[in-house]
């Protein structure tokens, strides 16, 4: 069975299928699931759905309880990819074994990356690791402000923008509402 079929114009289209939607458990993980439509029709009709999680990683559960800004979410995410990136872009292999591997170039995300390790003092670097690298959860008021500092710190490292450091909300409170 196809999942195309032809349009009035004799051209093949994806077929919108009904029954492809999340299941009642899929909306109770990650805050849930929004509704993309990423192609249309020639009529302007929807053919193609996604599914996203409202909640990809820690980070977007922070931004929208209030426990970080636009600005600091927007670096934890770039520190986010470039962790990955650098992670995904060698071999398993980090000590070189021949003279073309020793002269191999860093990549821009490992380059970036050993930026942030040297902007991060190390209690920071540890928080802004786990959170924003691993996706672990802060438990504590003290882990909160270190991952705020730590933020704070890369977007000046980074020249990406300079994060007020404001009196830190309460993390309990915010948690529980």
């Amino acid at each position: 069975m196809s999942n195309f079929q032809e349009d009035s114009n004799n051209t093949s289209v994806l077929k919108q299928s009904n029954n492809v939607t999340p299941t009642k458990e899929r909306y109770k993980h990650n805050g849930g699931v929004k509704e993309e439509v990423i192609a249309y029709d020639t009529e302007g009709n929807p053919v193609a759905v996604r599914y996203k999680a409202v909640w990809e990683c820690a980070l977007d559960v922070y931004r929208d309880f209030g426990l970080l800004n636009n600005k600091e979410h927007k670096t934890g995410i770039e520190f986010r990819r470039v962790y990955h990136d650098a992670a995904s872009a060698r071999n398993i292999d980090i000590l070189p074994t021949t003279e073309v591997q020793a002269l191999e170039e860093p990549t821009k995300s490992e380059t970036k990356l050993k930026q942030a390790y040297t902007a991060l003092p190390s209690a920071e670097r540890e928080v802004v690791v786990a959170v924003c690298g691993n996706n672990f959860h802060i438990r504590s008021m003290s882990a909160h402000e270190k991952l705020r500092k730590g933020l704070g710190h890369l977007a000046i490292a980074w020249h990406s923008a300079a994060i007020e450091i404001t009196e830190t909300p309460n993390f309990i409170t915010k948690l529980e509402d």
